[in-house]
């Protein structure tokens, strides 16, 4: 496959910017492309425990594509999932959608994709990154980057339309995502996540940013997100905000089968 230089160096200038390391975009399919060796995968185990995880994706998880990046951060191996389409055509730039799984390191939202016609495109590409345990998507921002990165090394992506979106602990995520690599996505939908009131004046103006909430969530208050959200508004963003009355926690997970959320995503570009 062709890989998109530009692009890549336009992440790998991001990432130093960030402070990350250096070689974060380059290096890491010289070594090891695909998977890991076995003496690799008994090091990794070694380093973080109970890795790897259940299917992220439940049955879907088999159109996905797992691979692996080198990391220092944490030191050794780390997996994500890649899904593109069966007739990748190099010369066609792709749209990318990065989801971020809940606490529990599952990505509902990736299988709800299969499921609704409007969602069977051409030109999506969805990349799973899998956080190590003990990891939630605030610590471990830079390695769904480093994902990113990965696969924008070898497949054309559209740098005017990467999303990104997560739940839970997903939805904590894609504040921290928009707040730490600005001018890279084009929007981010955060379902029941939860974030610092008083910083989101650093999350991107330039990204788009959607907002569901359940009012019943007895594990992120809704009162911190409707500060959340008043306050991304009063810093100047452009912010989509949608509560259900009656919805608990876990009903967060329903929203990504809702056809309308993944439209808007769709439509949204630099």
């Amino acid at each position: 496959m062709i890989k998109n230089n530009f692009f890549v160096a336009f992440l790998v200038g991001a990432s130093l910017i960030m402070g990350l390391p250096a070689h974060s975009a380059e290096v890491y399919s010289k070594e090891n492309p695909f998977r890991p060796s076995a003496e690799k995968l008994e090091n990794l185990k070694e380093i973080i425990p109970n890795y790897p995880e259940s299917p992220p994706m439940g049955e879907y998880t088999s159109l996905f594509e797992e691979k692996f990046v080198i990391s220092n951060y944490p030191p050794g191996m780390f997996k994500y999932f890649v899904h593109a389409p069966k007739d990748y055509n190099p010369e066609k730039s792709y749209s990318a959608v990065l989801l971020l799984h809940n606490g529990e390191r599952q990505m509902y939202g990736a299988a709800s994709y299969f499921k609704q016609d409007i969602n069977k495109k051409d030109d999506v590409i969805l990349i799973v990154p899998i956080a190590p345990p003990g990891y939630d998507w605030n610590s471990a921002a830079p390695l769904a980057l480093e994902a990113l990165q990965d696969v924008a090394k070898n497949y054309k992506l559209d740098p005017r339309r990467l999303y990104v979106s997560g739940y839970a602990m997903g939805g904590i995520g894609v504040y921290s995502m928009l707040a730490k690599y600005k001018g890279i996505f084009a929007a981010g939908m955060s379902f029941c996540g939860t974030y610092d009131p008083n910083v989101v004046s650093d999350i991107d103006k330039s990204a788009a940013i959607l907002i569901f909430h359940g009012q019943q969530d007895q594990t992120f208050p809704i009162a911190i997100t409707r500060d959340i959200q008043n306050k991304l508004k009063a810093s100047g963003h452009n912010v989509y905000y949608i509560e259900q009355s009656d919805g608990g926690h876990m009903d967060c997970i329903k929203t990504y089968d809702k056809r309308a959320f993944w439209k808007w995503l769709f439509k949204q570009k630099k």
